[in-house]
C-alpha cells in the first residue's frame, strides 16, 4: 500500500512537472515585462497626467496562458482601433502589476480581484470616471469578437467628450 501510493505520487510529480515549470517561466516573463508600468504611444512615453483617456490592462503577479491573451487582445483592440488618439496622446495605453506595493492602490479603487481592463477619463490630471470592460472575459476565444468589443466600448466611452467638444468648436 505504502509503495503503490509513492509510486503514485511520483507519477503525479513527474507529470505535472512540466506544468509547474510553465508556471514559474510565465510568472518570470510577467516580472520581465513589468518591472514598472508601461504607458506608451504611438510617439514613445506618454505622461499619464496629460492623457484625456487611459486604457489600462491591470493584471497580478501570476499570468497564465489565457491572461497574457487578454493583453494581447487588448493591445491590438486599443493599437489599431486608436492610432490617432495614441499619437496624440490624448489616449494613453498601459500595463500595470496591481499586485506591486506601488500599484494596490487600483486593486482598491476598480475593486479588482483578477484581471481587468479599464477605461478612464481624465480631467486636469485627474480621474473623473472609469468603466472596467468585464465583458473580455467571455471572449478570450473569439479574437475578432474580443477585439470589436473593446474598440465599441472604448469609442462609446470616449464619445460624450468629443461630442461635448465638437460643439463647443462650432
Amino acid at each position: 500500500m505504502k509503495t503503490t501510493f509513492c509510486v503514485l505520487l511520483c507519477l503525479i510529480v513527474l507529470v505535472s512537472g512540466p506544468a509547474w515549470a510553465n508556471v514559474e517561466v510565465v510568472e518570470a516573463e510577467a516580472a520581465s515585462n513589468t518591472a514598472s508600468n508601461t504607458a506608451s504611444n504611438a510617439g514613445g512615453e506618454k505622461s499619464l497626467e496629460t492623457a484625456e483617456f487611459i486604457v489600462s490592462y491591470l493584471h497580478m503577479n501570476r499570468r497564465c496562458a489565457t491572461c497574457k491573451k487578454l493583453e494581447e487582445y487588448a493591445t491590438e483592440a486599443v493599437s489599431t482601433g486608436f492610432a490617432e488618439q495614441l499619437g496624440n496622446g490624448s489616449l494613453v495605453w498601459r500595463t500595470a502589476n496591481f499586485e506591486e506595493d506601488s500599484n494596490k492602490h487600483l486593486a482598491t479603487k476598480y475593486g479588482l480581484y483578477t484581471q481587468a481592463l479599464v477605461v478612464s477619463q481624465i480631467q486636469d490630471g485627474k480621474e473623473v470616471r472609469w468603466e472596467n470592460l468585464k465583458a473580455i472575459w467571455p471572449l478570450v476565444n473569439d479574437k475578432e469578437g474580443f477585439v470589436s468589443y473593446v474598440q465599441r466600448q472604448i469609442k462609446s466611452f470616449m464619445e460624450p467628450t468629443e461630442k461635448a467638444s465638437q460643439k463647443s468648436d462650432k
